[in-house]
């Protein structure tokens, strides 16, 4: 999550905290990195919630629920937590196929009670990036809210700054390392689209779409 990106769902859900009080971080990753590396989303996102749950197939020590958003077995015990929820599920569906985007979306759907809210944030216009895979899936604000049935409060589609302010920000080893590394040939041919794509973004903003909205 980028820090424009956590300062424009701090903004949204800012205007609902007395509808939720429990935070769902669905593909959590490596929250304790996330929390070093990027503190906005902490400050923006999740410190002001009673309680987090992070889901994650990977067992992170952050991670409460461990197991794959694909699999219905998880969900049960999501289901059980008392109280008013939202679930996040933030910079995730790019990373799955299609097939698994629709089943994924549906079981979160069969888990949230009514009144439960749900933010998804997707990449609209952005560098290729395999975590472990990049489906190149970038939606509209439209497109992505037709594909759960809830009813929808906010759509837009934000600019997050450069890849230009991130390469100012390396050491002069880095720039150098970075700019070379398009050339170079024994690399995964994923590192390798990586790497050339995000030159395209030095000027060019990088776009995500953010959607949110209430189970009737």
């Amino acid at each position: 999550m980028r820090l424009e990106e956590s300062l424009a769902i701090k903004k949204i859900i800012s205007k609902d905290m007395n509808n939720f009080d429990i935070a769902i971080n669905l593909g959590s990753g490596n929250v304790n990195d996330l929390n070093r590396n990027k503190p906005w989303i902490e400050k923006n996102v999740f410190f002001r919630f009673k309680k987090v749950i992070h889901v994650d197939s990977t067992q992170f020590d952050s991670v409460n629920i461990i197991g794959d958003l694909r699999d219905l077995s998880i969900y049960p015990d999501i289901k059980k937590i008392t109280g008013k929820k939202i679930f996040f599920l933030c910079n995730v569906l790019e990373h799955v196929r299609a097939k698994d985007r629709k089943k994924i979306l549906n079981n979160i759907y069969q888990c949230m009670n009514l009144a439960d809210r749900l933010i998804i944030s997707v990449p609209y216009d952005y560098p290729y990036h395999a975590d472990p895979i990049d489906s190149l899936y970038r939606p509209s604000a439209e497109a992505i809210s037709r594909e759960i049935s809830i009813r929808w409060k906010n759509k837009m589609v934000i600019k997050t700054g450069h890849f230009i302010c991130e390469f100012k920000r390396m050491s002069l080893f880095k720039k150098i390392r970075r700019l070379l590394k398009p050339f170079w040939i024994l690399q995964k041919p994923s590192s390798y689209l990586h790497y050339v794509h995000s030159l395209f973004y030095l000027f060019k903003p990088y776009k995500v779409t953010i959607v949110y909205g209430i189970k009737c």
